[in-house]
């Protein structure tokens, strides 16, 4: 008999284009910005070269004044890339505040408060200057400190990253407080090209779904197609059954999994009376919950964009805390990118880019164990009354794409103690990892025990020990990335032979 003790690995891996992965983590290092003035960015100033601009900066509050005549632009703050930088997913956080010191031009005649923004761009290699589409993100102030938090991607190449304030006054000084600008590593990509699912990253489920929630369709992998780099999900009236419609579901259960990071689905919704569109991540070990619901919509309220966090709490019971918040008029039947931020202790959701909300400790609890990836549209149950609506409804994914901050600690998730009985020597250790095994290294040691223990195939993420005296045993794995490494242990018992000595 083998006993499986298992851990969970989860470790970033970066495999689009050549030349080294970017760097990951904090690349402000510790929230210090390089002042950008009119030397380093010759290109910008040349647009307003009437305009003195002046700059300074004082800890990590920078300050950028723009004597702007005309109130054209302000400028800005500059960040250094490593170089041959990859494509990248960046978060953008700190605080701005705006302080006018000349005449102000509202642009609300309802508010008369002025407009301020936070514009991005980049510095390609050879000395452009680019702005980062769809990331005027406006913002009504009065004085004090407004909070920045905007997801961006930065493309291949990008030498410099600019951060400026944009705002509609004549003159203005505008500070910048606690800004980091945190990078994440890509560790899993599919944008659905070929005509087929890839069957190395999902599967197709067959059969009924969530029979307590009353849904009405059962899953089959014909309605699950591919082509034109995305894939469509269609629900149809076909009895299957005691069902009375037929829809596809697809995961990456068993295929990939990984311990907190930023996952984001680019997705076209069906938005009718019925359907159950969703995006969501699962526990590893099929436990539920946890489940984060990177994007949920109920057809029978589809003015509600819903971000769900289901958790146990400490006497097990079902919990959910929620980050909704009104459609306003979004169209979801168009493209539209869905995201979250999976970190220890929280999950922050962001629509296009844009933050949206944030649930965690210290009022509920967010998933401390790897989760896979499912993609389904449902019928019934929670969508509403799908005999309201016309059928056949599609739902279409172009994009899945998953990122893992570097400057974590390799994540490993131990199953508790375990143990087994004598004849029965033997325990599988396995670990799960989130990357190919060829870019880690991992070895497995005995810390503890009353006798040697054979340890088959040390260096390998799945391995058995074989025991031959009982007693309490303490395993330990080890693995490394590069120069991030982490550990963790387990226990093995194993007990003498049923009615032995």
């Amino acid at each position: 008999m083998l006993l499986s003790v298992a851990l969970v690995s989860c470790i970033a891996g970066v495999t689009l284009g050549d030349g080294p992965p970017p760097q990951a983590g904090n690349l402000l290092q510790n929230g210090s910005f390089m002042v950008s003035g009119a030397a380093a960015l010759n290109d910008w100033n040349q647009i307003n070269p009437k305009n003195p601009v002046t700059a300074d900066s004082e800890g990590t509050d920078t300050y950028i004044t723009a004597a702007n005549a005309d109130g054209a632009s302000t400028s800005g703050v500059e960040q250094d890339l490593p170089a041959q930088t990859q494509w990248s997913k960046v978060l953008l956080r700190g605080y701005i505040r705006v302080i006018y010191t000349g005449a102000v031009s509202p642009s609300d005649a309802q508010s008369q408060a002025p407009f301020v923004g936070v514009q991005i761009s980049y510095v390609d290699i050879s000395g452009h200057r680019s702005r980062i589409p769809n990331l005027d993100s406006w913002l009504y102030t009065t004085p004090g400190w407004v909070e920045i938090n905007q997801l961006v991607t930065v493309p291949p190449g990008a030498s410099n990253l600019i951060i400026e304030p944009e705002v509609d006054s004549a003159i203005a000084t505008a500070y910048f407080k606690k800004l980091t600008l945190v990078s994440w590593v890509q560790t899993f990509h599919d944008g659905f090209d070929g005509t087929s699912l890839d069957l190395s990253r999902w599967t197709a489920t067959t059969g009924q779904h969530n029979v307590r929630a009353d849904e009405q369709e059962w899953f089959v992998p014909d309605e699950v197609t591919v082509a034109n780099n995305q894939v469509r999900i269609r629900a149809e009236q076909k009895q299957t059954g005691t069902l009375p419609y037929t829809s596809g579901q697809i995961s990456t259960v068993n295929k990939f999994q990984q311990l907190y990071g930023l996952f984001e689905f680019q997705l076209k919704l069906p938005v009718t009376d019925g359907a159950w569109p969703a995006a969501y991540l699962l526990a590893w070990d099929d436990d539920w919950p946890p489940e984060i619901d990177v994007q949920e919509l109920a057809g029978r309220e589809p003015e509600k964009v819903l971000n769900t966090n289901h958790y146990p709490d400490e006497y097990g019971r079902r919990r959910a805390s929620n980050v909704n918040f009104p459609a306003d008029g979004l169209d979801r039947t168009q493209w539209h990118t869905y995201s979250v931020v999976w970190e220890p202790g929280e999950a922050a959701w962001y629509l296009d880019g844009v933050y949206k909300g944030t649930t965690g400790k210290p009022y509920d609890d967010v998933s401390e164990i790897p989760m896979y990836m499912t993609i389904n549209l449902a019928v019934g149950a929670f969508g509403g009354d799908p005999s309201q609506s016309t059928w056949p409804q599609d739902y279409y994914c172009r994009g899945v794409d998953v990122y893992q901050r570097g400057d974590l600690p390799l994540p490993l998730y131990p199953e508790d103690s375990q143990e087994i009985t004598l004849p029965n020597n033997s325990a599988t250790l396995s670990a799960i990892s989130c990357s190919p095994q060829d870019e880690i290294f991992s070895t497995w040691s005995l810390v503890e025990g009353p006798a040697p223990v054979l340890i088959r195939s040390p260096h390998s993420l799945t391995t058995s020990a074989v025991f031959n005296r009982p007693g309490m045993y303490k395993f330990q794995i080890k693995v490394a990335k590069g120069s991030d490494t982490n550990a963790a242990q387990l226990l093995v018992y194993v007990n003498r032979p049923l009615g032995g000595r």
